[in-house]
């Protein structure tokens, strides 16, 4: 709730230094539409990542070290070839928002050339995705509190 209020406010402080008449005109058509779509998928990022961590931190004893490893692997997201891009939450997070993230002009001409963006999935998809991966992780996650034992006496 708190980054989809976060992505709102944001979307509404970059409309407030137009004119009225502008906001005014902006609302109908694309205006109220993108809103919604940014709220979408600031919560379903929010969902997968957060199962993802969740996860992390009921795995492994110290959950710093796969932090770094899903930030390093989410920030080499535009440079992976096509198949390595579809396992990450970011290229299913980007599938829903209304205007897509512009590509990196200053990136070589190698990296333009062999390594294009992945195509996409649907909004359906990419919803169906995220969610399915958060049940997932859920679910392992769920089957490894089961097994787990707090022994208060050892400290």
């Amino acid at each position: 709730m708190i980054f989809s209020l976060g992505a709102a406010l944001c979307y509404l402080v970059m409309l407030w230094p137009h004119e009225a008449a502008a906001r005014a005109a902006f609302w109908p058509d694309p205006g109220l539409s993108h809103l919604l779509w940014y709220r979408a998928a600031a919560s379903l990022a929010c969902l997968g990542c957060g199962s993802v961590f969740l996860a992390a931190g009921l795995l492994l004893r110290n959950p710093i070290i796969p932090a770094v490893v899903i930030l390093f692997w989410e920030g080499l997201n535009p440079v992976l070839p096509a198949l390595l891009q579809k396992l990450s939450v970011l290229y299913y997070v980007q599938a829903l928002t209304p205007v897509p993230a512009p590509t990196d002009p200053g990136a070589p001409l190698l990296v333009q050339l062999f390594i294009p963006p992945a195509a996409p999935p649907t909004v359906a998809r990419a919803v169906f995705g995220l969610l399915a991966l958060t049940a997932v992780v859920l679910w392992v996650a769920a089957l490894s509190v089961r097994r787990l034992e707090i022994n208060y006496s050892t400290e």
